[in-house]
């Protein structure tokens, strides 16, 4: 089971999403269909250093039109500015452009759900 991360809303709540997905034969890569948002998903784990982060690269495809989202998930609110510069050239790397990449703002811890 694939279980994506919990995330804090502007007014404070939180919300999780858990998905099956299917492992590949490819390490670190695994698909499932959101039922949600009526999409598929190809996901792979580009990096991971366990105690510290992991980049998540995801194509997802809704009516043949594929789009690219790349994930920095961290362990802590503080990640060192070397993880976010491997993020942020990977994310160039994999076709995003630089005005669509973004570091997103420290948030408090949600409680699990």
């Amino acid at each position: 089971m694939l279980r994506t991360a919990l995330f804090t809303r502007s007014d404070g709540s939180c919300w999780m999403t858990t998905h099956l997905a299917k492992k590949t034969d490819v390490p670190g890569k695994f698909t499932f269909r959101s039922q949600r948002w009526g999409n598929d998903n190809d996901v792979r784990v580009a990096d991971v250093k366990y105690d510290e982060y992991a980049l998540v690269h995801s194509i997802k495809t809704k009516g043949g039109v594929p789009s690219t989202l790349n994930m920095l998930y961290a362990r802590g609110t503080d990640l060192n500015p070397e993880v976010q510069h491997k993020f942020k050239q990977f994310s160039l790397e994999t076709g995003i452009l630089p005005e669509n990449i973004a570091i997103l703002p420290k948030n408090d811890v949600c409680p699990a759900a």
